[in-house]
């Protein structure tokens, strides 16, 4: 990821539009990575899978965005999240989000440094984000990250706790997906 020179205020970056979309961090402005098609697929897929499946179990009480400016610094660093679900109605008419999602999800471009990605995800813990996860398309690999530090999931088929209750997340559905394309 590059970081640009040019120092921007924090209301110029909140206020302008930049394709594609970039990070905040301290002043500067910080190029994500473009994806692939494998991470472009599976990020499609994976808002699908929890838009679904979430209302399925919970109707139109939460919602899988993707890459929606969130604070993770007051007004000193923002982050866009390739994927984050968040409770209904949390982020309507505004331009950045201001409080910590439910679940944040980076998934690995090949142009991505692996501890690059833990950092960034890492911010997302100290935020407030109960789950945080580190996706690979290549291998198919989950890594999991919160405030102990970071895992390699052995298993892609597991249970969060979710609105008081146990909900099952299977990313195999989701990784079939993208075999079978």
């Amino acid at each position: 990821m590059t970081q640009l020179d040019t120092l921007v205020s924090v209301e110029e970056y909140l206020n302008t539009s930049y394709r594609p979309d970039v990070d905040y961090v301290d002043g500067r402005l910080v190029e994500r990575n473009f994806g692939n098609f494998q991470h472009s697929f599976l990020q499609s897929e994976l808002i699908e899978y929890f838009n679904s499946t979430l209302r399925a179990r919970y109707g139109r009480k939460f919602r899988a965005f993707s890459e929606f400016r969130t604070e993770i610094r007051a007004r000193t660093r923002y982050r866009i999240p390739d994927i984050l679900v968040l409770p209904a109605g949390v982020a309507k008419d505004v331009k950045f989000l201001n409080v910590a999602p439910w679940i944040a999800i980076e998934i690995k471009s090949p142009e991505d440094r692996i501890l690059d990605l833990l950092a960034r995800c890492r911010e997302y813990v100290d935020r407030g984000t109960r789950y945080v996860w580190m996706i690979d398309p290549k291998d198919r690999s989950v890594t999991e990250i919160d405030a102990e530090g970071s895992r390699l999931r052995k298993d892609r088929a597991f249970d969060i706790e979710l609105a008081g209750e146990t909900f099952r997340v299977d990313l195999n559905e989701v990784f079939v997906q993208l075999d079978e394309y």
